[in-house]
């Protein structure tokens, strides 16, 4: 990790990341809303946006695992070899943190892909280069559910992703949102009349919203690792700044954190009618901003701070279990929010329970059961696959992307209680376009984590997916003949098979 190696140097560039599955758990546990893990490198945190000269970035850490996805961030140094990897899985907290944004997104930045994208991309390549993902891409479970679901809600202009081992762009044209009802209707005008003889004049129509997506490959040689993407001249400060309205979000859903193995209660309308939204107000967000000008704190400040010994490999050959540590980062960030620090050992055995006069705790899902470790279930390793000969052969026993997922055969000793998810989403329709409905279903009671296809959509009517199939791929297609900042889908020339 560059925070213990090269912690007296400093990047040459500013670097902004996300964690994976591979990184320092316990260095990244103490900055849960991030923070500088070494001079010039700036981590998100489990889920967080900023801004950075103008664009506003986000971005979810970790990988999508189904058995710890309802869970509270329980692990704490010193870990175990399971809770050193489920340190690392998304939780359903972050991303319903992330699904109450509403101001526009430039950038996301995700470990794990989302899932179905890859049908908005070249399939076919995508499999040539991995023929192991073919099983899943048939049977829609390739990618992160969570991720899917964050692509269509947040909308970004720009999507980056790794994980898989492969280059692959994408191109996803999002269906037109509905408009929120205004609480005092006006007039709609006329349209203008015809003229005598002649065709009706356009109505005028907003266009579809795109997301370019993008995954690299792994630094290595005659790999597809790096690509230069150009933004436009910069219009804020080359400096990483605090965003008003994800401050709100996290002051608005704090309460909500769990630090147990107990599952996190995401408040749900009644009816199955989906989450509870937690999405802020203006005064929210002004009283956020009131809080930065107090603090005279507008852009976060370079405060890294060495809380481990500079790793030298001479000196450290043995490993040495970590204690939880404060870090001053995480501190200052929970006092200028005026949030509790969920890494002080008060918060770390706190059984988290909904504030006394909660006004959505009728709505809550039933008291959580804690989950029993089942001894016949097979707990499989996080290490990614690559490429398995010179060849252009992979590996065909696991895919990187489900490696901790383990088998259909695998119970639990206790089922978990009958609660809605945010993301009880389906399967993408096999059909060459994916499926945009369905968006916040339920799974059915006493199954976790799963995404079965259910007959309507909760978003209301929503297009059928093979509608505008060819009106979809032509946008798609001139969105990828294009350059200059699209450029981005362009750089496929080499061959990437070894």
């Amino acid at each position: 990790m560059l925070c213990s190696v090269l912690s007296a140097q400093k990047a040459p560039v500013m670097t902004i990341f996300v964690g994976g599955n591979h990184e320092a758990s316990n260095h990244l546990w103490e900055l849960p809303y991030g923070g500088w893990v070494a001079p010039n490198i700036f981590y998100l945190g489990f889920a967080g946006i900023i801004n950075y000269g103008g664009l506003r970035i986000g971005g979810i850490s970790g990988i999508y695992n189904e058995h710890h996805y309802y869970h509270g961030h329980y692990e704490a140094p010193p870990f175990n070899d399971k809770s050193l990897r489920s340190m690392y899985h998304v939780r359903e907290y972050e991303v319903f943190q992330l699904s109450q944004v509403t101001q526009p997104v430039d950038i996301m930045l995700s470990h794990d892909w989302p899932r179905g994208i890859y049908n908005f991309g070249d399939k076919n390549e995508l499999l040539r280069k991995k023929k192991f993902l073919k099983a899943e891409v048939a049977d829609g479970s390739l990618g992160s559910p969570p991720n899917e679901h964050l692509l269509h809600t947040i909308q970004p202009e720009y999507w980056f992703s790794a994980h898989l081992h492969v280059k692959f762009p994408a191109v996803v044209v999002h269906p037109p949102k509905a408009a929120a009802p205004s609480p005092t209707p006006t007039p709609t005008p006329a349209p203008a009349p015809a003229p005598p003889g002649g065709p009706a004049p356009p109505v005028a129509q907003n266009p579809p919203r795109l997301t370019k997506f993008l995954a690299l490959d792994k630094c290595l040689p005659r790999r597809h690792f790096l690509q230069v993407v150009d933004f436009p001249q910069a219009t804020g400060p080359l400096k990483i700044s605090f965003d008003a309205e994800w401050l709100a979000i996290v002051r608005c859903t704090h309460q909500l954190r769990g630090s147990t193995r107990q599952k996190v209660r995401i408040p749900q309308r009644p009816g199955n009618a989906g989450p509870w939204k937690f999405q802020p107000s203006k005064e929210d967000i002004g009283a956020v901003t009131q809080l930065l000008q107090a603090a005279n704190q507008q852009e976060w400040p370079e405060n890294f701070e060495q809380t481990v010994a500079v790793y030298h490999p001479d000196k450290h050959c043995k490993p040495v279990a970590a204690t939880p540590t404060q870090n001053a980062q995480t501190t200052l960030f929970c006092k200028l929010v005026q949030i509790p620090n969920p890494c002080s050992p008060g918060q770390q055995t706190q059984r988290r329970q909904p504030p006394p006069h909660n006004p959505y705790s009728n709505f809550m899902a039933p008291p959580a059961v804690a989950v029993e470790p089942n001894p016949d279930e097979i707990d499989l390793d996080d290490d990614d696959l690559d490429d398995a000969s010179a060849g252009g052969s992979a590996k065909t026993t696991a895919n990187p992307n489900k490696s901790e997922v383990g088998t259909g055969g695998a119970t639990r000793s206790v089922p978990p209680p009958a609660r809605s998810s945010l993301l009880g989403l389906p399967p993408p329709v096999n059909s060459g376009a994916p499926s945009l409905s369905l968006l916040g279903l339920p799974p059915p009671a006493n199954k976790q984590a799963t995404f079965p296809v259910a007959p309507t959509s909760a978003c209301g009517a929503v297009p059928n997916p093979d509608a505008n199939v060819s009106a979809a791929a032509k946008l798609r297609a001139a969105v990828m003949a294009t350059g200059n900042s699209d450029e981005i889908l362009l750089d496929d020339e080499d061959d990437d098979s070894d």
